[in-house]
């Protein structure tokens, strides 16, 4: 938990002490105002419209917040002595460009340089739109860096600088086998052996509410979540984009937990139990697992259809659960009236473990391959029984909001404490304010929204939960941000 801010002032002594890290003070402004935070939070405001509008699946969403965070934080890093940087302590991140100990430098104008370089990289074949959107943000972020009364000089270097050290990442970027596993073909009729394999279910009709339609699908710098009607006529010249969740019947990212991961020392490191046996026989423990579900379809409450509907996150509709995460984290920067070295340390650190929660997660869902509950209920019990909550292209077991918010949630307990907050993450889409008094209660809520939706055993939300708090754990015992 963080002492409080007088605590947080550093000493001529402490400036000292970071000479090796920081072998120049003056490079440290005294304060960041609220306009230059901002601009971090202008980023990752954007980038959940970007992940919206392009449609990208979960773990490619996580990618990209996961990344990008991991940009700022090393881009700001030189200019806030107390952070530590992840150099050493991310696989395969041994080295990165320097500064100049001589010269001085604005670390926000390194920062968006060093953004704009990875995020385009990351929205590599994005459409017209998306791209001009990129290159908008950078330019009037570049323009409020001569505003605060930077020389042109230093903004050249800081410009110079930041795109230096974008362009190393990327490198680094590239090497976590993502191009690599896109090409590898995935048969997923293959890898059915029996009524306990993961078969399709949906059909492109229910796909169709999680499809952004072309009045809600532009992004602007001033409305970065879409539903602007005026701009629709600018999004209908594009040619529809479909991604690979689009196809209900295309395996979403099968190959997804052979990625390398940040912290974890591989994919199944916090691999949870077994999922239990599959049966057909009435009271063995997978039937009750199914019939806790089936159970619960049918004593839905208002507020747990509401609560479904919350956290469901489409991709298309919404920024995925990862961007969830990250609204909230934006929000919490003024909730919370978090200084920029905090700002900076909040998305760094919670960033890199939405990368490896979604590999971690995935490589047991394609590893244990197990049928979703639907697939069961309507060929043993009820062929005419529906789901609140679409269910998506890929396996069962666990689930993926489980152990992505059970990972989240930890780190930031870890990093403020059990502190109350409110959500305000889907207000543009009609959705009231959600509160919460920790974030464990938000995670454990967001995992049981997938059995109110009907898409998840109890056993994959509670041992979700338990995944995403192992790989949350991993990563607070190894990374070190001070």
């Amino acid at each position: 938990m963080y002492p409080d801010s007088a605590m947080r002032s550093f000493s001529l002594a402490a400036c000292l002490a970071a000479v090796l890290l920081l072998p120049s003070c003056q490079r440290a402004p005294a304060t960041y105002t609220a306009a230059d935070q901002a601009i971090v939070t202008e980023w990752m405001n954007n980038l959940y419209g970007l992940v919206r509008v392009e449609r990208y699946s979960p773990p490619k969403a996580a990618r990209v917040f996961s990344y990008t965070a991991v940009t700022m934080y090393e881009a700001m890093n030189p200019g806030l002595p107390a952070l530590r940087s992840f150099v050493g302590q991310l696989t395969e991140l041994d080295a990165l460009p320097q500064p100049d100990p001589e010269a001085t430098y604005d670390w926000l104008t390194v920062a968006i340089a060093a953004q704009q370089t990875v995020v385009t990289y990351l929205f590599d074949g994005a459409s017209p739109p998306s791209q001009a959107q990129i290159q908008q943000l950078a330019d009037v972020q570049h323009a409020s860096r001569t505003e605060a009364g930077f020389s042109q000089a230093v903004l050249d270097r800081s410009k110079a600088h930041g795109e230096t050290l974008g362009a190393a990442l990327v490198e680094w970027m590239r090497g976590d086998g993502f191009h690599e596993r896109e090409a590898i073909a995935y048969d997923h009729i293959a890898q059915y052996t029996g009524p306990q394999c993961w078969l399709p279910t949906a059909n492109s009709a229910q796909n169709v509410p999680m499809m952004a339609s072309p009045a809600t699908d532009f992004v602007s710098l001033d409305n970065s979540t879409g539903l602007d009607p005026s701009m629709a006529s600018e999004r209908m010249l594009l040619v529809n984009r479909p991604d690979s969740w689009l196809n209900p019947h295309s395996p979403l990212e099968p190959n997804w937990g052979g990625l390398r991961p940040l912290v974890i020392p591989q994919a199944n490191a916090c691999a949870p139990p077994p999922p239990v046996e599959y049966s057909e026989e009435q009271g063995s423990a997978f039937y009750q697992e199914v019939k806790a579900v089936y159970d619960k379809s049918q004593d839905l409450s208002a507020e747990e259809i509401e609560v479904a509907r919350y956290w469901a996150d489409c991709p298309g509709q919404t920024g995925t659960p990862p961007g969830h995460w990250v609204q909230i984290m934006r929000q919490l920067v003024e909730q919370y009236d978090l200084d920029m070295e905090q700002t900076i340390e909040m998305y760094g650190l919670t960033g890199i473990g939405l990368q490896d929660a979604f590999i971690s997660c995935w490589e047991e869902k394609y590893r244990s391959n197990l049928v979703r509950p639907i697939t069961y209920i309507q060929e043993m019990w009820d062929e005419n029984w529906q789901t609140v909550v679409v269910t998506p292209p890929f396996p069962e077991y666990t689930s993926g909001h489980s152990v992505v918010s059970g990972t989240a949630a930890q780190l930031l307990t870890h990093l403020f404490g059990d502190r109350p907050f409110v959500d305000r993450t889907h207000a543009w889409l009609g959705f009231g304010d959600r509160s919460f008094d920790s974030f464990n209660e938000a995670a454990v809520e967001a995992a049981d929204s997938r059995l109110y939706g009907g898409i998840h055993y109890p056993m994959a939300i509670d041992l979700g939960i338990d995944q995403g708090r192992c790989v949350a754990n991993s990563i607070i015992g190894a990374v070190q941000t001070r």
